[in-house]
């Protein structure tokens, strides 16, 4: 489920900032030779962080011990659509807005 936070305050979601400050150092502080090299850095701490690493905040255990998979499907192409003749169509931009009587 998505958190929704104001902008730019770390203070409010510390988890998140302290994985990122475990991947710049896992991954970033020093590169790699190549982009090849670089990647096998990111997908074993991705490996290590998920699978071996226990988090406080999950009691000691780990992320992949505890996650569950959803059973529901996850179609390929999602079918049409089919509106009712009592609602208007209208486009959303790119932006998240729609036009409602020319505003």
């Amino acid at each position: 489920m998505p958190v929704f936070l104001d902008p730019a305050p770390p203070e409010q979601n510390g988890r998140h900032e302290c994985m990122h400050r475990d991947l710049k150092a896992a991954c970033a502080k020093s590169l790699a030779y190549d982009l090849k090299a670089q990647q096998r850095r990111l997908y074993h701490f991705v490996k290590e962080y998920n699978h071996t690493r226990p988090h406080e905040a999950l009691g000691l255990e780990t992320p992949a011990s505890i996650h569950d998979f959803s059973n529901r499907p996850f179609p390929e192409r999602i079918l049409k659509f089919e509106y009712g003749s009592n609602m208007k169509i209208m486009k959303v931009y790119q932006n998240g807005s729609v036009r409602w009587k020319s505003y």
